[in-house]
């Protein structure tokens, strides 16, 4: 039997309940008024196209929510019904440097645009102008996508965006150096003050905002037997025969965990989300810093911008990031203007090989939302 065979689901009417619940208020929200009844169909319809998505070949998690209400709560596989109100937990890719950016930005606002030391950075990636927290950040560095080195790409009379995760691991070294390093004199502008590691500081914050994310390091069947809720993942070898599906490895250091490897909840991201641009988390200055355009971006989705660990699409305004690692591909989308959100996270990931059907439900499901937020 193929492992990703739909399951039986142990909330059957969850997504019935949600569905009705949801519009139910909305129409109640808008007296009864044609207006009201109009969005109350729109919503409908769109839960609907979002379950016909999800219908074939998924066992992820999708949560679609409005100023914090669930719209739409896609049914939860899980072995164990006492996980089933929280819901599963799965390793988010690259949205990860979303969570990054915004605990740096809580942590180190001042600290933005400060030079880094040269010294503190191998010498492959040292350069003559200054290199900041924000370069990184917004991968505007001329560090080149493997890490290996710099590049000489400009956009205009800027360096251009080049999308690496070593933007994000070396930030992640500076911040919290390990202890074992090489060389224990090399100090960077970043205040250390004998903080813990990555991963305790990222667990501290997590606790501290009640969000359902953790930053677990080790290999990942260890970290499934400390954490059950934590899915397994499996990656897709698409074959003459069909598609093939193994069991994914992965073993996750501190410096990933900034740049792909944290994991998470649906219900987790959605309240980081919520909280982070509904301005609850970081200072005004913070988050304008995050939000504002840095870089141009070539994406399949078309042109956007890129902020600080976050993708910048106008009309409809929407922030958003995507992740892909073996074994797990996620999404989250959040339309500030009117505090429309959708969170999808699978632990399937699609081969490569084809990568207008890898993205295909991905993309999907943004033009859906898109489309209902643009008609709000």
């Amino acid at each position: 039997m193929s492992v990703v065979k739909r399951m039986e689901w142990t909330l059957p009417w969850l997504l019935c309940t949600f569905t009705l619940w949801s519009i139910t208020g909305l129409v109640a929200k808008a007296d009864d008024t044609t207006e009201g009844q109009n969005l109350a169909q729109k919503t409908l319809t769109l839960t609907k196209a979002i379950d016909e998505e999800l219908a074939t070949d998924f066992q992820g998690e999708v949560l679609l929510r409005q100023h914090g209400r669930p719209l739409y709560l896609s049914p939860r596989a899980t072995s164990d019904e006492a996980y089933a109100t929280k819901g599963n937990l799965y390793v988010i890719g690259s949205m990860s440097k979303t969570v990054f950016a915004a605990f740096y930005l809580a942590q180190h606002e001042a600290q933005l645009n400060q030079p880094l030391d040269q010294n503190a950075l191998s010498a492959i990636l040292r350069r003559p102008a200054p290199l900041t927290p924000l370069m990184l950040l917004s991968h505007t560095s001329e560090i080149n996508r493997n890490g290996s080195g710099l590049h000489d790409k400009k956009q205009g009379d800027k360096a251009a965006f080049v999308y690496s995760n070593a933007n994000y691991q070396l930030l992640a070294r500076l911040l919290f150096p390990a202890p074992s390093s090489t060389e224990p004199s090399v100090q960077s502008n970043i205040q250390q003050d004998h903080k813990p590691g990555l991963q305790v500081a990222l667990n501290d914050f997590f606790i501290s905002q009640q969000w359902d994310i953790q930053a677990q390091t080790g290999e990942l069947s260890q970290i499934m037997a400390r954490q059950p809720r934590l899915k397994a993942g499996f990656q897709e070898q698409l074959t003459e025969n069909g598609p093939r599906f193994t069991a994914t490895e992965l073993t996750i250091s501190e410096p990933e965990l900034a740049s792909g490897l944290l994991i998470a909840s649906v219900d987790g991201m959605a309240d980081f989300q919520d909280r982070l641009f509904g301005g609850k988390l970081l200072t005004a200055s913070a988050l304008n810093a995050m939000v504002t355009p840095w870089a141009e971006r070539e994406h399949r989705w078309g042109p956007m911008s890129y902020g600080l660990g976050l993708q910048i699409v106008d009309t409809p305004l929407e922030y958003s990031h995507s992740g892909y690692v073996p074994g797990y591909m996620s999404l989250m989308l959040y339309y500030p203007e009117s505090g429309l959100q959708l969170v999808m996270l699978d632990n399937v990931s699609r081969d490569l090989a084809d990568m207008e059907r890898a993205f295909a439900r991905m993309d999907k499901l943004r033009l859906l939302v898109r489309e209902y937020a643009n008609s709000l």
